[in-house]
């Protein structure tokens, strides 16, 4: 789901997987409160095609793949469910290669 309202990101989460390793970065739960996902960025530390799926909770909302390098801010931001958490799960990019990846929102 996303709205039409968009304010500037008052969090940030960041996480870095181990060469060929997944990596899920979370952004914890509030309850009553619904997080709404403004930003993301994703690299990896040489040339790889990666997966990342966004899911508020374990609902998938979101899946892009990443040649290497990923920056989109979303137009619209995506809402999770109220009381969801934020889960990114970045696919490992292959044998030897790390990646990054890092997400930014605000909580209403």
């Amino acid at each position: 789901m996303s709205v039409d309202r968009m304010r500037p990101a008052d969090w940030t989460v960041e996480g870095t997987s181990a060469d060929n390793t997944a990596d899920t970065i979370t952004k914890a739960a509030v309850a009553g409160e619904r997080h709404m996902l403004t930003h993301i960025t994703a690299a990896a530390d040489e040339a790889a095609f990666f997966l990342l799926t966004i899911k508020s909770g374990t609902t998938i909302i979101w899946r892009h793949f990443v040649n290497t390098d990923y920056d989109h801010e979303f137009v619209h931001p995506l809402a999770m469910d109220r009381g969801d958490q934020v889960l990114v799960d970045v696919a490992a990019a292959g044998a030897g290669i790390a990646t990054n990846c890092t997400i930014a929102g605000y909580t209403a």
